[in-house]
């Protein structure tokens, strides 16, 4: 995780083998998944859609209704994962 905030929560993967995900998180509470592609290329698949081909500088959605999808890179692939959490969580801690 590199981020967590009371309306987002974004994650950072490095991928180099297929790995399926949830739009679903540990309370059980769905949300919408946005997938931005920071390094190398993948496809995306879910179950009765096409699939979407990532590369650097894309982004994907993956709405919350999708329960499940798998990311396959090719190669190796660096995306972050932005979505709501379904718990609450705190501030995040900043300098300022």
């Amino acid at each position: 995780m590199l981020v967590a905030a009371p309306y987002f929560v974004v994650d950072m993967f490095e991928m180099k083998d297929a790995q399926e995900l949830s739009t679903r998180d540990e309370s059980g509470k769905s949300s919408a998944q946005i997938l931005v592609a920071l390094e190398g290329c993948g496809v995306v698949e879910a179950a009765g859609a096409e699939p979407v081909t990532m590369a650097k500088g894309d982004a994907v959605v993956i709405p919350a209704s999708v329960e499940t999808f798998t990311v396959r890179p090719q190669w190796t692939l660096e995306f972050l994962k932005a979505h709501v959490p379904g718990a609450a969580q705190p501030e995040p801690e900043t300098r300022m």
